[in-house]
This record gives C-alpha cells, structure tokens and sequence, in this order.
C-alpha cells in the first residue's frame, strides 16, 4: 500500500512539475537494465553447462589421468557445472534485491539515496552543497532513459547514482530544485 502510494505521488510530481505531498519533487528507483548483464551472464553459463555435460565422462581419460582417478574427476566436474551457474544465479538475485531495495528522491533541498534490505542505508546530499551535476548514458541506456548520475560537492565530495530509471526527468527535477534552493540562500 505504502509502495502504491509513493508511485502515484512521483507519477503527481512528475506530471505536475511541483512536489508531491512528502515535498518530494522526483522519485526514481534503479532501472531493469541493471539486471541485463547479470541475465546475459547466467544464461551464458546455463548453456555452457549444458554444452559441456556431454564431454564430461571420459574427459579424465582423455586428459591422460590414472583410470581410478577419473570417476572422481568426472563428478568434480559435474559438480561443477552446476556450481557456477548457481553462483552466478545468487548474483542475478542479489543485483534484483538491490535494484528493488533502492530508492532516489530529490526533495527541494536535498537528494535521498536509500538501500538495502535487512540493513539499510540512506545518504542524503543537500542541494546548497552541490557543485556540479554529471550524468553518463551509454547507447542502450539513452535508449532506455537510465543512466548514471553523479552529484559533485563543494570540497570535492561525490555521490553516485546508478542506474537511475527516467534519467532526464530526475536530471530536471535537480534543475528545478538546485536554482530554487540556491536563490532562497
């Protein structure tokens, strides 16, 4: 309920170019692009297993090992064929847990970063402090409106904003509010 709440609010603030009830101007959270390398990787790994499971028996023999040896090293190696796409699946699952768990808001004073699941961190970077806004997008992440943002303050502190999901519309939430809080200091 809490989850459908602050969506419809960032759809208001959005839409409406003003904050929404909590004084948030933009909320973002990561973009599903996050999880494509993780994909990639895992079903890379899924097929390479498979691949290579038909030259398994026998491959102690054809590697030159002692006959009583190679049954062992057979099952060493189906094990691990299974092992490592199970890790590189924990992997995919964690980057999802982080993608879900992660939060970006931009307030009239401040931008929010939250994270975490059991654990959760929060870092907030207050707009009178910032210096400077850089974004970065490659190809695919223009295409999907994602990118990175990177907040750079005053004594050379930085702040970095991965995978933020509507890019351009958090980069002009930032506009909005950095001139705003820099004319009523």
């Amino acid at each position: 309920l809490a989850m459908m709440k602050q969506e419809k609010s960032a759809a208001a603030a959005a839409t409406t170019n003003g904050p929404d009830d909590d004084g948030i101007l933009y909320r973002a959270r990561p973009h599903l692009l996050a999880l494509l390398a993780p994909v990639i990787l895992l079903a890379a790994a899924i097929l390479l297993a498979f691949a290579a499971n038909r030259y398994v028996p026998g491959l102690g023999v054809r590697l030159g090992l002692r006959a009583e040896t190679t049954g062992a090293f057979d099952a060493a190696c189906r094990w691990l064929l299974v092992i490592v796409p199970a890790i590189i699946g924990l992997n995919l699952l964690a980057t999802a847990v982080a993608c879900r768990t992660t939060s970006y808001a931009v307030t009239g004073s401040l931008v929010i970063a939250k994270s975490g699941l059991l654990c959760i961190t929060s870092s907030s970077t207050y707009l009178a402090n910032v210096g400077s806004v850089t974004s970065d997008q490659g190809p695919l992440e223009r295409l999907c409106d994602t990118g990175t943002v990177t907040l750079v303050g005053a004594g050379g502190s930085r702040d970095t904003l991965t995978h933020v999901h509507g890019l351009s519309r958090f980069i002009a939430a930032l506009e909005r509010a950095i001139p705003a809080h820099h004319a009523a200091a």
